[in-house]
């Protein structure tokens, strides 16, 4: 197979200019109409387990420059979503409230991280995926934020 290869900063251009016209970098880009919510003892004692567990029993837990941060922050998005669907049928609700959020380490524009950001019933949390962890978000990590979705 034969791939083209961008730099991060050449594919974040194109992703915008091709897919988010009239949506300003830095926008929270939702699809759904009704999001539920996990309470933070859920993310603490469930879902952040159970998203662990899963990652070591498939071999994707150990950190793979295949399989970074923004890959993490993926499976996290979706397994959570798996999670939603198992207890929350009678939830009149399209989606999770939970979301993958890119933001720059240390403002540096070359330097990109991705976590997730839920909405609990404490408010919003961050968890760092690849320690199955709720983190403290930083006024500059939280500035730097391009891209929630």
């Amino acid at each position: 197979m034969s791939a083209k290869i961008y730099t991060s900063t050449e594919l974040r251009v194109a992703i915008h200019l091709a897919n988010v016209k009239n949506v300003e970098i830095g926008t929270s880009l939702n699809a759904d109409g009704k999001y539920a919510m996990a309470t933070r003892e859920s993310w603490e004692k469930d879902i952040l387990p159970r998203f662990k567990r899963w990652m070591i029993h498939n071999n994707l837990w150990d950190w793979n420059p295949k399989h970074d941060c923004d890959d993490k922050a993926d499976a996290l998005k979706l397994f959570a979503q798996r999670c939603f669907r198992e207890w929350g049928g009678e939830v009149e609700a399209e989606g999770f409230a939970v979301w993958r959020v890119w933001y720059r380490i240390d403002g540096d524009p070359s330097k990109g991280h991705a976590i997730n950001r839920a909405l609990t019933d404490e408010g919003f949390i961050y968890i760092e995926p690849q320690t199955a962890k709720i983190v403290q978000f930083t006024q500059e990590e939280e500035a730097s934020k391009w891209l929630e979705y």
